[in-house]
């Protein structure tokens, strides 16, 4: 893409030293990644999570167990490909 150095990112939210909710709200910070897709995979399914993920600008929140094929359809659609 000609907007960012990267397309897209999958984050994690349990992470080490930082959690993927703050990755996300670092990002943002920066404009040209304001419109770049952050897609969030965890094991977190409440709805608190979900509202906190779209809080920090979480483009796509997917919970764990997913197939490879539901992973590529979200990337893809984030990426306008499909």
């Amino acid at each position: 893409s000609g907007e960012h150095d990267i397309d897209a990112m999958l984050i994690d939210i349990e992470m080490p030293r930082m959690d993927g909710y703050t990755l996300a709200g670092e990002i943002r910070k920066y404009s040209k990644y304001r419109n770049l897709p952050l897609i969030a995979v965890t094991s977190r399914t409440s709805k608190t999570d979900r509202l906190r993920g779209v809080e920090v600008g979480m483009t796509e929140y997917i919970t764990k167990p997913y197939s490879p094929e539901y992973l590529e359809n979200v990337v893809r659609k984030n990426l306008k490909l499909g």
